[in-house]
């Protein structure tokens, strides 16, 4: 039987379901981004929607959720004491506007930042300068294997569907050398259920079914951390590591 380790508690696999409940510390009303409009359809592939929707509205998303103090403090101690536990370089996949990157190179990590975004890469590179930023789709990710110690995906897979989540962990598992280690962090819900994001459509990711895709892709379950409130989303978060 698989165990995972829930903020520092043994659990049995079937006993995912203890979340953490709390009161986000009161800095002043929250900042929001206002929803979009609804995608009209059309010929258009998925990641170009994606894509686009965000490089619109680039600029206001890096207003407000695009430094580190205007994340929430779990989620800063979680990447910043996972960062400090890996050994050897740190992708960051899917940086959006780049400050998680930048928090894990003030932390002298050798990181580097992708997103498929191309307003979101020149935004970083201009508000951190000196921090490696690449323009590049996760899904065509050209790195040799075993490159990176560890690989963070926050929150950037959260778009996808059932066969391009399944892909990029795959892809997540070549990348990582033996001992390496992915975090993940998504919105907690009825697994692969689409809600109106306030960008563009995005999923809901259940805490089990994700814990058995990274299992499925050669994972080993570290962490699962979930953190609920009154007035956000619940949060998800897993660290899985690639056995020796």
């Amino acid at each position: 039987m698989r165990t995972y380790r829930i903020k520092g508690y043994a659990r049995s696999c079937g006993d995912l379901s203890t979340s953490e409940v709390e009161k986000p510390p009161q800095v002043g009303p929250p900042a929001r981004i206002h929803p979009a409009a609804p995608a009209r359809q059309g010929s258009i592939g998925a990641m170009d929607r994606i894509q686009a929707a965000y490089g619109a509205r680039a600029s206001e998303y890096a207003s407000v959720l695009g430094r580190v103090d205007q994340m929430h403090p779990c989620d800063v101690a979680l990447i910043s004491s996972w960062g400090a536990g890996v050994c050897g370089p740190i992708l960051d996949a899917g940086c959006g506007p780049g400050h998680w990157t930048d928090l894990l190179h003030q932390a002298n990590r050798d990181v580097t930042g992708i997103d498929v975004v191309p307003e979101f890469i020149a935004s970083a590179r201009r508000e951190f300068p000196g921090v490696r930023y690449e323009l590049m789709d996760m899904a065509q990710m050209p790195f040799p294997d075993g490159s990176f110690g560890g690989v963070m995906a926050w929150y950037s897979m959260i778009h996808l569907d059932r066969e391009a989540a399944t892909n990029l962990v795959e892809s997540f598992y070549q990348l990582l050398g033996d001992g390496g280690s992915v975090l993940l962090g998504f919105f907690v819900g009825a697994h692969l259920e689409s809600f109106p994001h306030a960008i563009t459509d995005a999923n809901y990711w259940d805490v089990d079914k994700t814990c058995d895709l990274l299992c499925a892709g050669g994972f080993r379950i570290d962490e699962v951390h979930t953190r609920r409130s009154q007035s956000h989303r619940t949060h998800g978060a897993i660290v899985a590591t690639k056995p020796c």
